[in-house]
């Protein structure tokens, strides 16, 4: 098991990137900051992903409470792309 914090770039970022993954997990979770003023995107690495063309949309918290976490079952992380804006924070747990 490891979990880590993924800064957002304003960018399409893969979720594993910099990161030392053993390969595909048990579960991968995905829970956006409670501090985000926006929302996060979620695609597959390798597929175009912007607020009009992705695969799961993380709503922005409420009140600082941080959304319930996307549960990926079998994922890869090195296969999952990021999309949020500049600074914004999305927490991982990757269970192996």
């Amino acid at each position: 098991m490891q979990h880590f914090t993924v800064t957002l770039t304003g960018s399409a970022q893969v979720l594993g990137a910099g990161k030392s993954i053993q390969g595909k997990a048990k579960s991968v979770l995905i829970q956006a900051d409670g501090a985000n003023a926006n929302l996060v995107f979620i695609g597959a690495v390798g597929t175009t992903l912007d607020s009009s063309d992705y695969g799961y949309r993380i709503e922005i918290p409420a009140a600082t409470i941080p959304s319930q976490p996307l549960i990926l079952p079998l994922a890869d992380p090195m296969k999952i792309q990021v999309l949020g804006t500049n600074t914004q924070k999305v927490h991982v747990l990757v269970i192996y």
